[in-house]
This record gives structure tokens, sequence and C-alpha cells, in this order.
């Protein structure tokens, strides 16, 4: 038995303390120069123990980097932000803004855009993490549990953004169903009955789908059945990529001829009215 294994095997394991890459090999009964191989060159370790050694390491929360362990003693001065998307003015300006005042306080800000894909987001999560951030925003309240997890094991402090928090959640935002509703019932109180809502991806966005559950509830509740109340989203199915943003071509030809049609048929209606 080599020296780095018999190391691996005897390091006593205290639940108070970060796993570390002798936990990971311990746990997978390997050599910690076979977990350090895996995790960096992974191309030249058995794929059947590959899977096994990234499969402890996510389980035990384990972050392969010196600065993660040395952020209880030392400051890296690093602050972290995941956002779905630059394509959109307001997170371009929430970037900026975190730059510009950060920067007064001698921090820098890392920050990485995700595309609405909360697995990417759990990755890129570990990624910065590893770079010794001190702090993490993140938009939205819905996030993968692992993504939570990981970053409360490590005593990593973290805000939500753009939405209401949960139980336990520090956040900057609002109520996002509550806006949908709002909107739903000034056009109830317009007098209109049947109504549409023209929304955004809900898929993985967590204050698009309150929107428009907050819409469609205010809108049942408010006079029109729910039937008569259309709800009109990107399909993702045949998706085509612009940046960040999903359409399908066909689907929103689709919703402009319906709407148009409707508006076509209330004008001829009118019409024959006004002649007889």
């Amino acid at each position: 038995m080599n020296r780095a294994r018999v190391i691996a095997a005897d390091r006593p394991s205290d639940g108070s303390r970060s796993p570390t890459v002798f936990d990971v090999a311990r746990e997978v009964g390997c050599s910690i120069a076979t977990v350090s191989r895996a995790l960096n060159q992974p191309d030249r370790v058995n794929v059947a123990i590959r899977q096994r050694i990234i499969e402890v390491v996510g389980r035990l929360g384990y972050v392969p980097n010196a600065s993660a362990r040395a952020l209880r003693s030392a400051k890296s001065r690093l602050m972290g932000a995941v956002i779905p998307t630059l394509s959109h003015a307001i997170y371009a300006r929430m970037i900026e803004s975190m730059q510009g005042r950060l920067s007064t306080a001698g921090v820098s800000l890392l920050h990485v855009a995700v595309g609405y894909d909360l697995k990417l987001e759990a990755q890129h999560i570990r990624l910065l993490l590893e770079q010794g951030v001190e702090g993490l925003v993140l938009v939205g309240a819905h996030h993968r549990p692992e993504s939570f997890r990981l970053l409360r094991d490590r005593e990593i402090p973290f805000i939500t953004t753009y939405a209401v928090g949960g139980p336990g959640l520090a956040f900057v935002g609002f109520d996002n169903a509550k806006a949908g509703g709002m909107a739903a019932r000034f056009l109830i109180d317009l007098g209109h009955r049947k109504l549409a809502m023209i929304a955004g991806i809900t898929k993985s966005n967590d204050r698009a789908a309150d929107r428009v559950r907050g819409f469609l509830d205010a809108a049942a509740g408010g006079g029109p059945e729910r039937q008569s109340t259309a709800h009109l989203r990107p399909r993702h199915e045949s998706t085509r990529h612009r940046g960040n943003d999903h359409v399908r071509d066909g689907a929103a030809r689709r919703d402009q001829q319906a709407l148009a049609g409707g508006g076509r048929r209330r004008r001829h209606r009118q019409r024959v009215s006004a002649a007889e």
C-alpha cells in the first residue's frame, strides 16, 4: 500500500470541519493522487473510478481548492454573482451597479451568466467558491437544493434578488405573483373579460412563472372564466437560440395571427352592427 493511500485511510474524520481530499479518497477507497487526477486530468483516470469520485465529491460537498478553506482566516475580497443572462438590460445594469458599489469598498466582482439553466448554475456556484468568493448574489428564489446546501455547508453568505425569498432566505425583491395579479385586475376593472398574457420563459424562471400564476389566478377570480384567459408563451420544443433568449418564430407568428384575427372579427362585427 502506498503512503498516500495510508494517509487517506488513517486521517481522522471530524464532522465539524469542511470535507477534504482525504475524506474523498477514504470514501472512494483510492489514493489522494487519484482524486486529484480525476478532478484536474480526468482523461487519465478510469471512467468508473472517476464517476465514483465525482459522486462522492458532490455528496460530501468538497470544494477542491485551498482558497475556500483559507477564507476562515483570510479575505479574498471577491464577491460572486450568478445571473440568467446579460442580454437583458436589467441584469447588465445590476452587474454595473454592483461593481460600482463594491469597488468603493475594495471588493471585486466575479459574475457568470447561465442562460436560465439551474444545473449549469449549480456548477458555476461551485466554481465561484473555488475562486474564493466571500459572498454570492443569485437571481430568483428557486435554485437546485445542492446549490443551497453547498453555500450553507461552506458558510458562504448569499442573497436572492428579483423575487420574494422563501423561509430563511435573505432577499431584495418583490412579489411577482402579486404584480401579475395587479395587471389582470387592472384590465378587469376597465371592463375587459377576455384577457391574454404574453409571457417570457417560465422554465427555471420563478419570476416569470409567478407573474403568469398571479395573472391567471386574478383573471379567474375577477369574472372571466379561466378558459377565456389566453397565456401565450415561447414553446421550448424546436426552439431557436438568440443570445440567451429562446423564441419559436412559428409559434410567435401563430400567436400574432390569433390576436390579429380576433381584432379583425371584432371590427367586422362592429361594421355589421353599424350597417344594421
